[in-house]
């Protein structure tokens, strides 16, 4: 299967229909994806628009000039009882949770401009969706600097987790269909159903209201992924993956007969794969410097703080579960500005994340703390599991068979995390042996 790509003349069809008829494309450029969120179903482009081309725009606020374009095929179609393991999610859901986020929090996100999901441009034949972005000039963050950044990811990622559900699992599952023709359903001996038949039948899946249940079904069903003899690009990378998976499956196994997962109650609106790398930030005025010259006119401002531009709208492998599943909540994070953000019930943005980002800068040695969300050792046997569920979902998505015509992912931008997951998967099963489920 080809890789997904658009072309500049593509992206001009949708600029020329959904921004204005006038407007003209200045930038096309596709956005670098070495994060854990890297996923072959989805890219993400660069838009930057010729400000001259929609200055006769009628709108009553001046149209953006910078916008991101997200595309992806039309979702393959999978039944409940086999889900797509890459939990990448269709444009559609990351559209709804997108809207969800945005009205139910204050996480800076890109404005949602347009969707199309309909597929009647047969000039285009992906999903897309078109994101307004703020016109300023946003780096990459790097938590090792900015404090005052980590600590408004503390917080943004605790009122993400605010966002709750009923049930557990890959948002707009299946499951929460109310079609409830292509759901599991079971019979209860003894009882009798609302029309009087022998049994009492369930019309829905109870997995979903488990999170040791739903989390165990997804592992599992990755491992299933890796273990055929369609994925053998991962034995270049892990050669005893085919060893790995058996053990892995034995210390699930345990780790289930302690209900080591049963602890969450409430499943939360997870990133799952956010990290750093999807984080945007407005650059103090001391590097302004080194920017374009046309930000020279904000360089000049008498005070300039770092703060977070907005976040890439990266929610392919988006989930409802535990907020410790998390990857910015993996060893060795959080940092102590992190967990500051996120444990605070409230801050005052202007006074006390300065207070906080200067506290850091004279004592380094608060750089890492304790994970708010471990208490007890077994909560550090399920952070284990967690990792180890990302560093083999990283291995998944760099190994699938459409992933750039063949190409080595060793060769690709993303090789970093692809490393990371070959060493990680190995550690994490030696770990896994002795992690205590009590």
């Amino acid at each position: 299967m080809s890789p997904i790509t658009l072309t500049l003349d593509q992206a001009q069809r949708i600029v020329t229909v959904h921004v204005f008829p006038a407007a003209s494309i200045s930038s096309f450029a596709e956005v670098s994806n070495d994060s854990y969120s890297y996923t072959t179903s989805t890219k993400a482009y660069f838009i930057q628009i010729k400000p001259e081309s929609i200055s006769a725009s009628e709108s009553q606020s001046p149209l953006p000039t910078s916008y991101i374009l997200l595309i992806s095929r039309p979702p393959a179609q999978t039944s409940p009882s086999s889900p797509d393991p890459s939990l990448s999610l269709p444009l559609a859901t990351i559209h709804k949770l997108l809207t969800s986020i945005s009205t139910s929090t204050s996480i800076r996100l890109p404005s949602i401009r347009a969707i199309d999901t309909s597929l009647t441009d047969k000039e285009i034949p992906y999903h897309w969706l078109l994101l307004d972005v703020p016109a300023l000039p946003p780096q990459p963050s790097s938590a090792d600097y900015y404090a005052l950044i980590d600590v408004q990811l503390g917080i943004y990622l605790k009122e993400l987790h605010g966002v709750q559900n009923e049930y557990f699992g890959v948002p707009d599952s299946p499951y929460s269909s109310t079609d409830t023709s292509t759901t599991p359903s079971f019979s209860i001996p003894g009882f009798t159903g609302a029309e009087g038949a022998d049994g009492f039948n369930f019309d829905e899946d109870l997995t979903q209201y488990s999170w040791q249940d739903t989390f165990t079904l997804l592992l599992d069903t990755l491992l299933d992924e890796l273990s055929t003899s369609s994925q053998s690009d991962i034995t270049k990378y892990v050669p005893d993956i085919q060893a790995h998976i058996p053990a892995i499956r034995a210390h699930l196994a345990r780790a289930m007969g302690s209900f080591l997962f049963d602890d969450v109650e409430m499943p939360s609106l997870l990133w799952v794969t956010g990290a750093e790398e999807d984080v945007f930030v407005v650059v103090p005025r001391a590097m302004m410097d080194q920017l374009q010259p046309e930000f020279d006119e904000l360089s000049s401002s008498s005070h300039f703080d770092p703060s977070v531009a907005y976040i890439l709208p990266t929610f392919t492998h988006a989930l409802w579960g535990d907020p410790l599943l998390e990857a910015l909540f993996m060893p060795p994070r959080p940092s102590w500005p992190f967990a500051q953000g996120y444990t605070r019930e409230s801050i005052n943005v202007n006074d006390e994340l300065t207070n906080l980002a200067a506290t850091v800068s004279e004592d380094s040695s608060l750089g890492v703390v304790d994970n708010p969300l471990i208490v007890f050792p077994r909560q550090r046997t399920k952070r284990i599991w967690y990792t180890l569920y990302l560093a083999l979902l990283v291995l998944y998505e760099h190994t699938r068979e459409d992933a750039g015509q063949g190409e080595l992912a060793s060769e690709c931008s993303c090789h970093t995390k692809l490393a990371w997951a070959s060493d990680t998967v190995p550690r994490c099963v030696e770990a896994l042996k002795e992690a205590p489920c009590y």
